[in-house]
């Protein structure tokens, strides 16, 4: 799971050991944006999220989307050491889904 900063430009997706690339398709290619990110390493689909900014809050709210996008399994998250990722709350949250 990871999260990016557009600020311009073409944009494209690595999805590992492959030669093929996502397109993320972006609104205004001029104006900030975040997404959420996170691969699906058994069906190899990539899920993307567009949320305002990166931070403890909007971590959650990818969390709580990627549950339901998978409902009923059992997700394996690696954060990339962000502040918003080690975050207390956050950790709470995750105990919390844990559970």
């Amino acid at each position: 799971v990871d999260q990016c900063n557009l600020l311009s430009g073409p944009y494209k997706a690595n999805l590992g050991k492959t030669d093929k690339r996502v397109e993320i398709p972006i609104k205004n290619e001029f104006e900030r944006q975040t997404y959420y990110g996170a691969k699906d390493y058994q069906t190899k689909e990539f899920i993307v999220q567009k949320l305002k900014s990166e931070n403890t809050k909007n971590a959650m709210e990818f969390v709580k989307y990627l549950k339901e996008q998978r409902s009923g399994k059992r997700l394996a998250i690696f954060g990339d050491g962000a502040s918003h990722n080690n975050s207390q709350d956050f950790r709470g949250y995750l105990m919390l889904i844990n559970q």
